[in-house]
C-alpha cells in the first residue's frame, strides 16, 4: 500500500517538475521585459492578490496555510530568477564614504567582492546623492556599531532620501593609533579620527588628556592626513591596513575599549530588492503625537508571532520633540504574516515606508 502511494506522489512529483520549468521560462520572459521596461521586480499588492486567489480556488480549506506558504516559495524563487536578469552578473559602482583602507571599502570587498567598482566619496550624504543620481548603482554605510550603537546621521538620511536598503555586511573593526615612522606616544599632541573612532577609543584617549582629539571626516581619512602632513606630534586613529597604506607605524594596537567591536554597514540601492533568503525587513514610520500610537503600532509584530530585532527614534526635522522610528524585524516581505503586520502597522502611522527586505 505504502509503495503504491509513493509512486503516486513520484508521478505527481514527475507532473509538477515540468509545469515548474515551465513556469520558470515564463518568468524569465517577464524578467527580461521588466528589464526592458524599468518595472520592479517585486509588486507586493499583487503578490497578496494572487495568494488570495489561490487560496479561493481551493476545495479543501484546510489546505488554505500550507498552500499560501507553497506559493509564497514559488514566487520567491521567480523573484529572484527575475532579479537575476535585471541585475546582470556585473555590481558595477559602489559609493562609499571615505579613502582606500577605511571600514566601509572592507565592508564593500567583503559584501561585493570583485566584481565591483569602488566610488569613495567624502561624506555620507554623496552616498545617498551618488546612488539617487545614477552616478553608483549601490551605497555603503555603516548604520550601528556594538559599542557606541546607531550611527544617527545615516539614520537621518534615510529619510530624507528615496533610497531603499538591500543587504548587510558586519565588519570587525580593530583600532590602531597610527604616526609616522620614528615617532613614539611621548611626541604625539594631536589625534586626528572620525568621531566614532575618537568615541570607540574614549578609554584610551583618557589616559592622555594632553592630546588634542580632532573629529576628522573618516579614520582612513586621517591617516592620510597624518602621512601628509609629516609631523610627528600628529597621529590618526584607524585600522592597521590604513597605516600600511599610507606608510604610518603602529604605536598602540587594539585600542578600542570593547574587545569585541563589530560595526554594520548596510548596502542601499534605488530599487527594493529582495530573494527567497531574506530575513530581515527594515521599515520607518511616523505616529500621531498621542498616547498608546506606539504601542499599537507595535503590537502588530507580536500578534503575528514577528521577533523585534531593532527600534531607534530620531527627532522630526521639521517639528519640536516629535520623532520618527527605525525598526527591523525578522521575517521576508512575501509572507503572508509579515504582510499582515505591515497592514495593521500602516493604520496606526501618520508615514511609513518600507525601507528593505534584505
Amino acid at each position: 500500500m505504502l509503495d503504491e502511494l509513493r509512486q503516486q506522489i513520484d508521478a505527481i512529483d514527475k507532473d509538477l517538475l515540468a509545469l515548474f520549468e515551465t513556469r520558470m521560462q515564463v518568468c524569465r520572459k517577464v524578467g527580461e521585459y521588466k528589464k526592458a521596461h524599468g518595472l520592479p521586480v517585486f509588486q507586493p499588492e499583487r503578490e497578496q492578490a494572487l495568494l488570495a486567489e489561490k487560496v479561493a480556488q481551493l476545495s479543501d480549506p484546510s489546505l488554505a496555510q500550507v498552500t499560501t506558504q507553497f506559493f509564497e516559495k514559488v514566487m520567491a524563487l521567480s523573484r529572484d530568477l527575475q532579479t537575476d536578469i535585471i541585475k546582470g552578473r556585473q555590481t558595477g559602482t559602489v559609493a562609499y564614504a571615505g579613502v582606500p583602507g577605511c571600514y566601509a571599502e572592507e565592508a564593500l570587498c567583503r559584501y561585493f567582492g570583485s566584481d565591483a567598482t569602488p566610488f569613495a566619496t567624502d561624506a555620507f550624504e554623496e552616498v545617498f546623492q551618488a546612488v539617487r543620481d545614477g552616478k553608483a548603482d549601490y551605497g555603503v554605510l555603516p548604520v550601528e556599531n556594538s559599542s557606541t550603537g546607531s550611527v544617527h546621521d545615516v539614520l537621518d538620511l534615510l529619510y530624507r532620501y528615496p533610497c531603499h536598503i538591500v543587504g548587510e555586511q558586519t565588519v570587525s573593526v580593530s583600532h590602531c593609533l597610527l604616526g609616522l615612522p620614528g615617532a613614539s606616544l611621548a611626541d604625539i599632541r594631536e589625534v586626528y579620527s572620525h568621531e566614532q573612532g575618537l568615541f570607540q577609543c574614549r578609554r584610551f584617549l583618557a589616559e592622555h588628556p594632553d592630546w588634542k582629539q580632532v573629529p576628522y571626516y573618516n579614520t582612513a581619512g586621517s591617516a592620510l592626513y597624518v602621512a601628509e602632513q609629516q609631523d610627528p606630534a600628529k597621529a590618526a586613529i584607524a585600522s592597521r591596513h590604513a597605516g600600511e597604506i599610507y606608510g604610518l607605524s603602529v604605536l598602540a594596537e587594539d585600542i578600542h575599549f570593547k574587545q569585541e567591536n563589530t560595526t554594520r554597514f548596510v548596502i542601499i540601492g534605488r530599487e527594493l530588492e529582495m530573494t527567497a533568503a531574506s530575513d530581515r525587513v527594515s521599515v520607518l514610520f511616523t505616529l500621531s503625537h498621542q498616547s498608546g500610537t506606539l504601542y499599537r503600532a507595535l503590537e502588530s509584530f507580536a500578534k503575528c508571532g514577528l521577533n523585534l530585532l531593532h527600534i531607534e527614534s530620531r527627532p522630526l526635522p521639521d517639528r519640536n520633540f516629535e520623532y520618527m522610528f527605525f525598526v527591523d524585524f525578522a521575517g521576508n516581505l512575501g509572507s503572508q504574516g509579515v504582510s499582515n503586520a505591515l497592514q495593521e502597522m500602516k493604520k496606526q502611522c501618520g508615514y511609513f515606508r518600507v525601507l528593505g527586505c534584505y
